[in-house]
């Protein structure tokens, strides 16, 4: 068996990430921007949609599994004290509403992908096999 790794946390992170961004992100180059503009059929758009929304809740699902609501709750805790902790210290500037966006969508990816994690992250350390 594979061992669990950094860069197995970072395969997943990328999945999460192209998964949430292509659902929306505000570069203006994601299905929801794609579906309002778009010229294409309706029911195209819906199939995409639905698919779309049916791997983002599959991940939050996940998310909720492994950590449970307490575990939830004390992650999105511990990373938002993270991200207004860098904001306050000017570590991270953000001067529009865009970055703002990107801002939370990246923490918002990093909480799904810990979530997806979580259970091989405990088995690793607990020294299961």
């Amino acid at each position: 068996m594979k061992k669990f790794g950094f860069y197995s946390i970072f395969l997943r992170w990328v999945l999460v990430a192209s998964i949430v961004f292509g659902t929306y992100n505000p570069s203006g180059r994601s299905f929801v921007h794609w579906a309002m503009e778009s010229e294409i059929e309706t029911s195209l758009k819906l199939s995409v949609g639905l698919v779309l929304f049916a791997l983002n809740l599959m991940l939050i699902h996940l998310m909720f599994r492994s950590l449970g609501y307490v575990g939830v709750t004390l992650m999105t805790i511990c990373l938002l004290s993270i991200a207004i902790t860098l904001q306050r210290l000017e570590l991270v500037i953000l001067y529009n509403w865009g970055q703002v966006q990107l801002y939370i969508i990246f923490f918002f990816v990093t909480a799904v992908t810990i979530g997806v994690c979580w259970s091989a992250i405990r088995t690793r350390i607990s020294g299961q096999v």
